[in-house]
């Protein structure tokens, strides 16, 4: 198991951040491998919430399942996804007012199968992540330029 943490500043009012990063039908914005979103139940923002995906990793193609299991319009929201391989992802986003935007605080923690190759599943998961959620706030600065649709 492995933990990542990212805090990241937007210049917009916290119900906006939120409302855009937690809405599943949104999720190919912020996450250009997504090749489709599908069954979504709810919008993202209440525990219960649901929706599976079709993903590319390294040329691979990867499913899974998200559910929302804590949600607190605007401040907090946490998910576990469950992947096909059985690879388990639970992302906690905690947002906060401040100077004059919103701050979000992204933890997530990382837990392969067991067996043999755990490890280096880990690391390369790991990086993985790390590139995502990086690359996902660049995205979302250019989310909240548009108009909301």
């Amino acid at each position: 198991m492995k933990t990542w943490t990212a805090r990241s500043h937007f210049n917009a009012p916290i119900e906006r951040v939120f409302d855009l990063t937690t809405d599943p039908r949104r999720m190919r914005d912020m996450f250009p491998t997504i090749e489709a979103i599908s069954d979504v139940r709810g919008g993202g923002d209440a525990a219960g919430d649901s929706f599976r995906f079709r993903d590319r990793l390294l040329g691979r193609t990867i499913t899974g399942t998200t559910v929302v299991t804590a949600a607190l319009r605007p401040i907090l929201q946490t998910t576990e996804t469950t992947y096909a391989d059985g690879t388990r992802l639970t992302w906690t986003m905690r947002f906060r007012e401040a100077s004059g935007g919103t701050d979000v605080h992204n933890e997530v923690v990382y837990e392969p199968p067991a067996g043999p190759l755990t490890r280096l599943r880990a690391n390369l998961g790991g990086l993985f992540v790390e590139r995502r959620l990086r690359r996902s706030a660049e995205r979302f600065d250019q989310m909240l330029a548009r108009p909301i649709r």
